[in-house]
């Protein structure tokens, strides 16, 4: 696979993988956990957690039934449990030692996840690729059979987080076609289901080209009461989209 780094240079400046998930998104910050109110990602597999979050994002989101507040909460929890995995990945090539034990999250999914002891490793890509989709398996099989999310649904809400270390280049002054197919080939690696639930739209601005994705499906923010859509919604047309990306950018 293209290494990462070769797609932003200033990510050669700093061997701190801190520093550099920085430069992407400052929030990702690898950090040991000190907070008590959290869970860890084997137990949140095997608790009511997830059906408590569901309930209360209905009531505070208004959402017209359960269905819709677990897509939303689903999304949610891959922007801060998937994202930043994959980010520390493709600038380190490390991972956790594959213990879900070793993990932790908010119980309110309110910050990305952290660790609790500094088991990590370096692991091929492949490896980890597998470990990051039995991880996404194992939601989906308790998001599918306890909320009844739709399958597409689902898997463009995770598709959408394991992009979001390329998504994040947007704006940096990067080879929108580069980014493009550096993601697709760690795509086409995943699962069909993650591959065909996004497409990638390289927009030319001025001398730029900028890679942006757009969903395949829809997270159902849309039956909100606001009614409205997220930027890579597929019910806006790829103009809108790509308008409201150079609107952005101004």
């Amino acid at each position: 696979m293209t290494c990462f780094h070769q797609l932003l240079p200033e990510l050669k400046e700093t061997n701190s993988v801190n520093e550099q998930l920085a430069l992407l998104n400052p929030l990702w910050c690898w950090q040991q956990s000190n907070d008590e109110n959290t869970v860890t990602i084997s137990a949140l597999l095997n608790t009511s957690l997830i059906a408590e979050q569901v309930k209360k994002a209905r009531l505070t989101l208004q959402a017209p039934n359960d269905k819709v507040a677990a897509s939303l909460i689903q999304k949610k929890l891959m922007t801060q449990l998937i994202s930043p995995l994959v980010a520390v990945h493709v600038l380190s090539e490390q991972s956790p030692h594959f213990s879900l034990s070793g993990l932790v999250i908010p119980s309110d999914f309110s910050k990305p996840v952290m660790w609790l002891n500094e088991g990590f490793c370096a692991v091929p890509s492949n490896d980890f690729i597998v470990w990051i989709e039995r991880l996404i398996q194992s939601f989906y099989l308790l998001f599918r059979h306890t909320f009844a999310i739709p399958p597409k649904t689902f898997w463009g809400n995770a598709a959408l987080a394991i992009a979001s270390p390329w998504s994040r280049l947007v704006g940096q002054g990067v080879n929108g076609k580069i980014v493009a197919q550096d993601v697709q080939q760690f795509f086409s690696h995943l699962y069909p289901e993650l591959q065909q639930a996004l497409e990638w739209l390289v927009i030319e601005k001025g001398e730029f080209e900028i890679m942006v994705p757009r969903r395949n499906n829809c997270c159902l923010k849309y039956r909100l009461p606001e009614k409205q859509l997220c930027g890579t919604c597929n019910r806006q047309t790829k103009q809108q989209q790509i308008d409201r990306v150079i609107t952005r950018l101004v």
